[in-house]
């Protein structure tokens, strides 16, 4: 699930209009918070030492400058990247380009010399 927190005013008027072109389950996947609710909902799901304190949390990111918006704190500093589906779908059909042209390459060749 995917919240949207402290937000400017307009996006629940912009998410109403968005996300009638959505998928349903991209629909139910994002939730927009109001601000008298973040709180509660972000406690619920977060302890309220690692919530930044312009969340109504405590935490100051004091090892990090003061700074929550730039720390690099959180599961996203150590991960794994992994390339969508279709990169090796496209790096396979390279691979079998590269072949189809060596092969006619080759062909073109041996057709040369025969002539020759």
């Amino acid at each position: 699930m995917y919240l949207v927190v402290n937000a400017p005013g307009f996006f629940p008027f912009a998410w109403r209009l968005v996300k009638g072109f959505l998928d349903e389950k991209t629909q139910k996947s994002v939730k927009v918070v109001s601000k008298a609710e973040q709180y509660q909902i972000l406690t619920e799901l977060i302890d309220v030492e690692n919530i930044p304190s312009f969340l109504g949390g405590k935490c100051t990111c004091d090892e990090f400058g003061g700074d929550c918006m730039t720390s690099d704190k959180g599961p996203w500093s150590k991960f794994e990247h992994v390339p969508p589906r279709w990169v090796k779908k496209r790096e396979d059909l390279d691979t079998r380009c590269i072949e189809q042209l060596e092969r006619e390459s080759r062909m073109i060749q041996d057709n040369q010399e025969a002539v020759i």
